[in-house]
């Protein structure tokens, strides 16, 4: 794919407001996709506030709420209904972009210490400012997480604003430690207000579930794409900003599912959220395996969350603000 008609798929298909970098130097041949090749973003801040209200709206669709996102598309569409919190939300991130970044020279933990429920919060704050306000989400750090396997009988968790006793969809958002449940817990709540009610939904492995790490993840994208391309072999910058936009999704889209399906004939069962990984939890995951027992779910109690929100541990590799 030569340089122009790369340019052009990378803008078509990147986020509003972003203006990707495409190097000469990034044609493929079959290669792992690198770091090295993370397209290079430039966002205004009024772009980047937009981006960040528009993405925490993409977000809830993870915990069961309704953005009237296509079942068809995988990316994220603002709604007339959505209007007034995207205002709330830019204005918030406006707010926040004013400071330079400095929330993170203010607050710094060590990774993985304890952390307070008002600086946990203001830190993923920063990271989504810093990714999904802009610079992506899939930064230079997330090459460096390992593939792991979730062992058969191990319950993983989610928490949801409706009572779920089966996963639905292609792809279910999902943790496999109660800490990072911890923290779903206390910064979901923050972001939704005291009042709304939360299920802790769970249900437990039957077999082993493997987990890839980014680079295979890119990998078996780019094959997926080049299959679409009949055979046309993307560049890397253009595998990361695709991989960019399916991440955080609904997993319901052609090349979502197609990603997932290939994954799956390659022995795994979840790939991590890379959208909310080093900015909300350390190893959140869409789950998509059949290995899956009963599915249960209860209403957290007041103590449970009141117990979350007071066991918090700082992330083991933050997404920070570049």
């Amino acid at each position: 794919m030569n340089e122009d008609l790369a340019a052009k798929f990378i803008e078509h298909h990147g986020v509003k407001g972003q203006k990707w970098g495409v190097r000469k130097d990034n044609q493929s041949s079959g290669s792992s996709v690198s770091p090295e090749n993370i397209p290079k973003v430039e966002v205004s801040s009024a772009d980047q506030a937009k981006n960040l209200a528009e993405n925490k709206q993409k977000s809830l669709a993870k915990h069961g709420v309704d953005t009237e996102i296509p079942d068809d598309d995988s990316g994220f569409h603002i709604t007339g209904k959505q209007i007034a919190t995207v205002a709330v939300g830019a204005a918030f991130a406006g707010a926040l972009l004013y400071g330079g970044y400095k929330v993170h020279k203010l607050i710094n933990y060590p990774p993985g210490d304890p952390v307070n429920l008002k600086d946990f919060n203001t830190l993923v704050a920063s990271s989504q400012i810093s990714t999904w306000g802009g610079q992506g989400f899939v930064q230079a750090s997330s090459f460096d997480r390992p593939e792991f396997t979730i062992p058969a009988g191990h319950t993983i968790h989610r928490l949801s604003t409706k009572a779920e006793t089966s996963l639905s969809g292609f792809g279910t958002y999902s943790v496999s430690d109660t800490k990072d449940f911890d923290r779903y817990v206390s910064n979901f709540r923050h972001e939704k207000g005291a009042g709304n009610i939360f299920h802790h939904v769970t249900f437990n492995t039957t077999e082993d579930v493997k987990v890839p790490n980014l680079r295979t993840t890119l990998d078996t994208l780019k094959e997926v794409m080049t299959k679409e391309q009949y055979g046309l072999e993307p560049p890397d910058g253009e595998v990361i900003a695709a991989y960019n936009l399916l991440s955080g999704g609904k997993w319901k889209g052609q090349r979502d599912r197609e990603l997932l399906k290939a994954l799956g004939a390659k022995g795994y069962g979840a790939i991590v959220d890379e959208m909310d990984a080093g900015v909300i939890g350390d190893r959140p995951m869409v789950f998509f395996s059949d290995a899956v027992g009963q599915v249960s779910s209860k209403v957290l109690s007041s103590d449970e969350i009141k117990a979350a929100e007071s066991n918090l541990f700082e992330l083991t590799a933050r997404k920070r603000a570049g």
